[in-house]
Formats: C-alpha cells, sequence, structure tokens
C-alpha cells in the first residue's frame, strides 16, 4: 500500500505496556502521530537553532548528496519541488471547496447579523423599562 503521506522524524504513539511495536495504520493507539508528544521535540529542536548557530551534525550533508538520493518527482504527483503543481498551491479550491467556504461565511454572517439584531432589541427594550 503507498502512504498518502509520509513523516520523517515524527514521534507515533510507540510501543505497548510489553515493549511490542506494531507498525499497522490501524492501530492508531501506537501509530497516530499528534501535537502532544511532537509540539515538546519541535520547541527543543527550535531552542536549539535559535541557541547555536552551528547545525546539528545529522544535518550537515555534503554538495549534491540531496540531490543524488531526491525521488525523481514521478513516483507520486507532485513530489517534485521543482515542478509547478496546482495541487500544491493554497490559494486554489475545488468548486466544492468554494461553495462550502460561502456557506460557512454566509452562516457566519446571517449568526453575527441575528446576534446584533438581538442585542439591539434588548437594548431597546432595557431602555424604555428605565423610563
Amino acid at each position: 500500500m503507498q502512504e498518502a503521506y509520509v513523516l520523517y522524524g515524527a514521534v507515533v504513539g510507540g510501543p505497548d505496556k510489553n515493549d511490542n511495536f506494531w507498525d499497522e495504520r490501524r492501530d492508531w493507539v501506537q501509530t497516530e502521530v499528534a501535537l502532544d508528544y511532537n509540539a515538546p521535540l519541535l520547541t527543543l529542536v527550535a531552542w536549539k537553532v535559535a541557541t547555536d548557530g552551528n547545525d546539528p551534525f545529522y544535518t550537515r550533508l555534503q554538495e549534491g548528496a540531496y540531490a543524488a538520493n531526491r525521488p525523481d518527482g514521478t513516483s507520486r504527483p507532485c513530489s517534485n519541488p521543482d515542478v509547478y503543481c496546482p495541487n500544491n498551491d493554497p490559494y486554489s479550491f475545488s468548486q466544492s471547496e468554494q461553495i462550502a467556504v460561502g456557506v460557512i461565511l454566509g452562516l457566519g454572517a446571517v449568526a453575527i447579523l441575528l446576534m446584533g439584531l438581538w442585542l439591539t432589541y434588548e437594548w431597546q427594550k432595557s431602555l424604555k423599562k428605565g423610563e
């Protein structure tokens, strides 16, 4: 099975109480990647980068090492960073995505308008009571 997303270096849930680990997608307890155990790791990495001008030893690559091992771009759609891919454009939405955004924004605007009308009504009602 081809993986949709590969997260190199991500921290997963980990082994069970008997130190057994099965790398199976459906076993989400062991294989899920979550923020609660990845955020501290990234915080430490960010602190290291912010306080030390040197790269860690494992990131020092020789010139051309990445290019020699990089996939050719034909293994998956849009895996070649040198070629434009419309799927990676954050500002292009499909028609169904545009409709969903329009509905959500429209409902939000109606909710804000109704709240404003209700507050105006309550304010007017309180002014009449105070007379």
